[in-house]
């Protein structure tokens, strides 16, 4: 961990790595800068012929497309830890009908097929396999609605080159009064 006291160093921290004045490693600014970096990493764009859109994170959110002259609107319903389903709605509202794009949205591999759901304007989808993308390509019009129920469930991954631990992954959504939606990832190493 990067030390955040004034005058403090890694270089005479414990680490003994990095130098005041001679050497300093980019984990010194982007180990910092990673957080904020979140926030422009929900949609990524692919421009051409047929434009695309990508969308990587859940939260709420709006996206202008100005390519397309799509505006895409993100939703999360609340959740509470007894839930077993994220879901997630993403509203198209558009300057003029008929703009032919395509829109690949992330299934996480956290989740599983076994109860997964996704519709476009109330019509059944099929649903990606988890860790790749369900990809849409249509002429988007205004009114335009896709839903997605992801199922959140308990599940172990073996860490690889630790023979002796498993890695526990828990989805945690948390909503406070007042604030917006709060994600939590909570990760815990178990010594078997």
């Amino acid at each position: 961990m990067l030390p955040q006291g004034p005058g403090r160093s890694k270089a005479v921290s414990y680490h003994g790595w990095g130098t005041q004045y001679d050497s300093f490693w980019c984990c010194y600014g982007t180990g910092i800068e990673s957080f904020s970096k979140l926030g422009d990493s929900i949609y990524f764009e692919e421009k051409g012929e047929r434009p695309g859109l990508y969308v990587i994170q859940f939260t709420p959110s709006t996206f202008n497309w100005r390519t397309t002259g799509l505006t895409v609107t993100q939703e999360l319903k609340p959740l509470s830890s007894s839930d077993q389903y994220l879901q997630v709605s993403l509203s198209i509202s558009a300057k003029t009908n008929g703009q032919f794009a395509t829109m690949n949205v992330r299934i996480p591999s956290w989740t599983s097929l076994n109860g997964a759901k996704a519709t476009m304007n109330g019509k059944d989808l099929d649903v990606a396999s988890p860790g790749t993308f369900l990809t849409i390509g249509k002429q988007w019009n205004s009114g335009d609605h896709l839903s997605l129920q992801l199922p959140i469930h308990l599940r172990t991954e073996a860490i690889k080159g630790l023979k002796f631990q498993i890695l526990l992954m828990i989805i945690i959504t948390i909503i406070k009064k007042y604030f917006y939606y709060k994600s939590i990832i909570t990760i815990l190493m178990l010594q078997i």
